[in-house]
């Protein structure tokens, strides 16, 4: 099997299983594998609803300033799927990539594996034979039946949680706080924020349960102006990578997290005559905070939303407060089509803009690109950082 062939399974056949939230056909195959999930380096594993990847992107950038060879797993990616699996930022190989695609399909003859699964036990085969220093892993949703959560941390990391996801990981914030809480291990320690008084609950108790050493951390009153990622909702992702790069290495890493940067944060881009702003927002809470930078940023200036959302999304919660924007339906079946979205904004003036229309934008001072992170993906190759 090549490359592309490798690809068209992924995103098509694999694909079309879904999320599935139970961890025992996953299991099955680990075990056809030796287990690789038990013999990775030293790993932090982390949950939550939004600033994971932001979080990761911090650490990664700490760690390597200490001279510490960094291994990342994150999901989703945005021009190619060799983008999850990484060492020191360089992707894993198109050959590579292909080479431990087969042999995790080979351990799995009924093709029972999920896409996220399949990707996952690929990172374990791939990190035991690159063997770096650290692991940085994400979770995919949820964290207690996760694909990432069977291995064993040196530390885990709870960032925000809100409401995302509510059909599988339960409708109130104290559900879905149950569920991300399901990373905690053991007496392993757990570094999370001064969450909402109902889900910090929910940690402490599952911490408590698992006699696991808890620090509640604030977020910071500002972002550095020397920093790469200026949006709000970093001073809580900084704030985090912060305590567990102390933690991990009793040590300091600041000026390696001026670096860190990751497309599509509250990616600030000039572009002819406009500026652009480029956000994977993709819930409610993302949106909030979204608004409140562009509220920082931009004062007297109100910009055009160009918004594509992924159908499992709260798109009627994401839209709250919009009275205008142009919305692209970007791939049709997977992303809200423009009607359901008019029906979900019924009081909203919405102008349809054509996938086929990327990278051209509206003609307006300040556009600002949001919603699913496959959306904004569409743009990189054309606007990067």
């Amino acid at each position: 099997m090549d490359y592309k062939e490798t690809i068209s399974y992924l995103s098509k056949t694999a694909f079309k299983q879904g999320i599935r939230y139970d961890l025992g056909p996953f299991l099955k195959v680990l075990e056809r594998l030796h287990h690789p999930q038990k013999n990775l380096p030293k790993a932090i594993l982390i949950a939550g609803t939004n600033g994971k990847g932001s979080t990761l992107t911090y650490l990664a950038a700490g760690f390597q300033f200490l001279g510490i060879r960094v291994g990342t797993y994150t999901s989703p990616h945005f021009n190619d799927y060799t983008e999850r699996i990484s060492i020191q930022n360089e992707p894993i190989s198109q050959p590579d990539f292909v080479t431990y695609f087969e042999k995790v399909q080979k351990a799995d003859p009924d093709h029972t594996l999920t896409e996220f699964e399949i990707l996952t036990a690929m990172a374990f085969l791939y990190f035991n034979d690159q063997k770096p220093d650290i692991l940085l892993i994400e979770t995919g949703l949820g964290g207690r039946l996760d694909a990432t959560n069977v291995i064993s941390p040196i530390l885990t990391i709870i960032t925000k949680i809100g409401l995302d996801h509510q059909a599988i990981l339960g409708k109130t914030l104290p559900d879905i706080a149950k569920e991300k809480a399901g990373i905690i291990k053991p007496n392993v320690p757990c570094i999370t924020l001064r969450q909402s008084k109902p889900v910090l609950e929910v940690i402490q108790k599952t911490a408590k349960a698992c006699e696991s050493p808890l620090r509640v951390v604030s977020p910071l009153r500002s972002i550095p102006k020397n920093y790469v990622m200026q949006g709000l909702y970093q001073r809580d992702n900084l704030a985090l990578a912060r305590t567990a790069i102390q933690l991990v290495s009793n040590t300091s890493a600041e000026e390696g997290f001026k670096y860190a940067q990751i497309w599509g944060r509250y990616l600030k881009l000039r572009h002819k005559n406009q500026t652009i702003i480029i956000d994977a927002a993709h819930n409610q809470d993302g949106a909030r905070a979204l608004k409140k930078s562009l509220k920082r940023d931009f004062p007297n200036q109100e910009p055009l939303f160009l918004i594509g959302i992924y159908k499992a999304k709260d798109a009627k919660a994401f839209l709250k407060g919009l009275s205008a924007f142009d919305y692209c339906d970007f791939e049709p079946g997977f992303s809200y089509s423009l009607e359901d979205i008019q029906r979900l904004a019924p009081r909203a003036k919405i102008t349809p803009y054509r996938p086929d229309a990327i990278p051209t934008l509206p003609k307006h001072p300040l556009i600002v690109i949001t919603g699913s992170i496959y959306f904004i993906s569409k743009f990189k190759p054309f606007f990067t950082i």
